[in-house]
């Protein structure tokens, strides 16, 4: 505003305040000191944030010292446990030496009798189908072992199999085979019956027979059993059986025969 033709600034206009009665003021102050002043303000600050990343530093470094030092502490503490632990296995060794062996044993049984077969119970059932008047000539049988797959037909027509059985019968007179291999069926784990020959005579008539049985025959005395309390299989030494082994049972009915 214009007063007596004398400008005088006001706040809005972006000048000095007007004061009416006010001492004169001049501001002398060279304006490199008030950058000096704005400058040691900004050093200050510099300085404070430096400090604190010195302090946070320090800090971290010392903590990270004191997890270094309580891990190997722990360290330390799970090795006396573990030698510990050693220490009260070594009493214990014979032990588990021995229940290593058992269970060596209970598998090494498993695998020699996974093929066997109950060659008593197959012939005797053979033997119960026979008609009234019927004789066994020779009857042998041979099946899978443990250490060699065992041979299968060559036709496709033929189901697979472990294990064959070859009779002879002798008769008064014809025989009714599909009657005869109904009965058969009932055999565990039977696959086929085949006739291979068929010879008549004035006496006699001899037919010969071949049965093949699958998975289905193996007599499974040993099966391994895991318990529902998760403790281990009894051992060998508590299992019994009055089943004889499969080759004795094949050498008797030869001799009966």
């Amino acid at each position: 505003m214009k007063v007596f033709g004398i400008t005088i600034g006001s706040p809005a206009e972006g000048g000095p305040p007007l004061v009416v009665g006010g001492y004169p003021v001049v501001d002398l102050l060279p304006q490199e000191v008030r950058v000096a002043r704005r400058s040691r303000g900004i050093r200050r600050g510099v300085i404070s944030v430096a400090a604190l990343l010195v302090v946070v530093a320090i800090g971290g470094g010392v903590a990270a010292k004191f997890a270094a030092v309580a891990a190997e502490v722990r360290l330390a503490g799970a090795q006396v446990r573990t030698e510990q632990l050693l220490a009260q296995q070594a009493e214990y060794f014979e032990v588990t030496s021995v229940q290593a062996e058992i269970d060596q044993r209970t598998a090494a049984r498993y695998v020699i009798t996974s093929t066997e077969i109950d060659w008593r119970s197959i012939m005797t059932q053979i033997r119960s189908m026979l008609p009234a008047g019927a004789t066994v000539l020779s009857m042998d049988a041979d099946g899978a072992s443990p250490m060699e797959l065992y041979a299968q037909a060559t036709s496709p027509l033929q189901g697979a199999r472990v294990a064959t059985v070859r009779f002879t019968i002798q008769s008064s007179s014809m025989l009714s085979v599909p009657a005869l291999v109904d009965q058969l069926a009932t055999l565990p784990g039977f696959v086929d019956a085949q006739v291979p020959s068929t010879t008549a005579t004035e006496e006699a008539v001899e037919t010969s027979f071949v049965v093949h049985l699958d998975q289905g025959a193996y007599a499974n005395r040993f099966p391994v059993e895991t318990p529902a309390d998760g403790s281990d299989p009894a051992s060998p030494g508590t299992e019994t059986s009055d089943d004889e082994p499969a080759v004795e049972a094949l050498g008797d009915e030869e001799e009966a025969n």
